[in-house]
């Protein structure tokens, strides 16, 4: 499995407009792409699993206080975040708490006619949930995530990126079984909230001094 991450901290971030934040979503998304593909050309994280098609194509920017919190969707074999519940540190799961919570709540709302219930409709692999645990990882904070923003770019073309929105069970274009769930129940069980283009985007001017060193790029196992 293959994720991209990055925490960085920037003075007065937590004061941004939606379109700053949104500006700052597409720049991230664009810089994990390019490093995608020096990875890839250089034959960096190769297995039999993963090949140029496993290339993740959305990259999330979730905004809490002063902190971004940027991660692209995983990407391979399995499910990370659910793995991780059933893993040696079952107890210790790093979202436990409102997040894992709202997961939690998500599916309980899912069940099906056989009373069991459906996992998340990509098995929790998208950015959204990729940047809900760099959150949990980086600082193992027990707290709400009503005040975060959050924002999905895609790679819709090798030439156009675009904003989407939460995934839910027609955002492929399919029908999707009656009781899937996605994103967009999750975002909305945990009261963030989800930027749009409607005001378009902009870049924000910051000074160096006003970024705190970024953490070193994350590829979670």
């Amino acid at each position: 499995m293959i994720s991209y991450g990055l925490v960085v901290q920037i003075a007065g971030l937590s004061e941004w407009e939606d379109k700053h934040i949104l500006d700052l979503a597409f720049v991230a998304h664009e810089q994990f792409l390019t490093q995608f593909a020096k990875d890839d050309n250089a034959k960096r994280y190769k297995s039999p699993s993963l090949s140029a098609k496993d290339k993740p194509r959305v990259t999330t920017t979730m905004v809490v206080d002063n902190t971004a919190y940027i991660a692209t969707s995983l990407k391979g074999k399995g499910a990370y975040i659910y793995d991780l519940s059933k893993s040696d540190i079952k107890g210790n799961h790093p979202c436990e708490g409102p997040v894992l919570e709202g997961l939690r709540r998500c599916q309980q709302r899912s069940i099906d006619l056989d009373n069991t219930t459906q996992m998340h409709r990509t098995k929790a692999k998208c950015g959204e949930y990729m940047a809900a645990l760099a959150f949990c990882i980086d600082t193992r904070q027990q707290r709400e995530l009503s005040d975060a923003k959050i924002v999905s770019i895609f790679a819709k073309s090798p030439t156009e990126n675009v904003l989407i929105p939460p995934c839910d069970k027609t955002s492929s274009g399919e029908k999707g079984v009656w009781n899937e769930w996605g994103c967009n129940e999750f975002t909305q069980d945990v009261k963030m909230h989800v930027i749009t283009d409607k005001d378009g985007r902009e870049a924000k001017d910051v000074a160096d001094e006003d970024i705190q060193q970024p953490s070193e790029q994350t590829r979670y196992p």
